[in-house]
Order: C-alpha cells, then structure tokens, then sequence
C-alpha cells in the first residue's frame, strides 16, 4: 500500500491530465451524503439493538424472590425486630427503675408519663409491628419510633435530676 501511495505521490503529473467523465463530479459528491448518512443510520440501529438485548437480558435473568427465600428473610427480619424490641425495652425498664427509686411527690407526673410513653410501645408491638413487611424500611421505622421514645423517657429523667 506504501509503494502504490509514494508511485502515486511521485507521478502526480501523470494522472492529473486525464480529464473526468461529464457529471462524474456531481455523482461522486451524491455518493459522498448517502455514504455519510449511512453510519449515523447504522449507529442508531446498533444502539437500539444493544438496548434491545439488555433490556430483554435483564428480564430475563432476574428471578422473581422465590417462596421460600421471602419466609427465609422475614425470619431473619423477624428475628432482628425482636432483638430491638429487647433491646429498647430493656433500656425503658432500666429508666423506669431509675425514676421508681427517685424520690418524687404524688404531685409530680413524669413516672406516668414515662409508663404512658411504655404502654404505647407495648401497644405498638402488638398492634402496628406485625403489620410491616420484611425489609430494611421496617426495621428502620421500629428502631427510630423505639429510639424517639426511649429519648423522651430520657428526657424525663434528666428532669427529675435537675430537681
């Protein structure tokens, strides 16, 4: 290919004297857009091609959760919801126990308030606990409305030091 390009090079005189057929110009530069136009044609194809066939692969090599897989995950879910109602229940024990060993008068309300704030956990346990689904959004809701509670016990009891 380089000696036939350097000849050419070399001879340029020589081919630059024959004249061209009439039109040959005009048919040449017609050539030239429809040859243009042609790759962007052939790109778009082959893109839409290649979105075609992943889209038709992600369908078809994802796999629906299977029965048994989903029973398998609300057990482990299952299991860590109780982890965290022990926990947190532990922790509202243990802060009911601290203001049941302070000295407060029959006026002051903050140990009904903390056992009214235990009550309602133990009603949300019973009532809206089972009602969630088994993922990570739920474990989410019931350790953020257990944190918010043990949070306003504490609360609490940093009152009954203050006094």
């Amino acid at each position: 290919m380089d000696k036939l390009k350097n000849f050419v090079d070399n001879n340029l005189e020589q081919f630059d004297d024959i004249e061209l057929p009439k039109g040959h110009r005009e048919r040449f530069e017609k050539k030239l857009k429809a040859q243009n136009r042609k790759p962007i044609i052939r790109y778009a194809l082959w893109t839409t091609i290649a979105a075609a066939c992943a889209a038709l692969f992600l369908l078809v090599n994802v796999e629906p959760q299977s029965t048994e897989e989903y029973y398998d995950l609300c057990d482990i879910m299952s299991t860590e919801k109780q982890e965290l109602i022990l926990y947190y229940n532990t922790q509202m024990d243990y802060i009911i126990s601290q203001l049941e060993t302070r000295n407060y008068t029959e006026n002051d309300e903050r140990l009904d308030q903390a056992r009214a704030i235990q009550l309602e956990c133990f009603l949300f346990e019973e009532e809206v606990i089972p009602e969630l689904p088994c993922t990570d959004k739920a474990i989410f809701a019931i350790n953020q409305h257990y944190k918010r509670s043990v949070e306003g016990m504490t609360t609490i009891l940093e009152q009954t030091r203050i006094q």
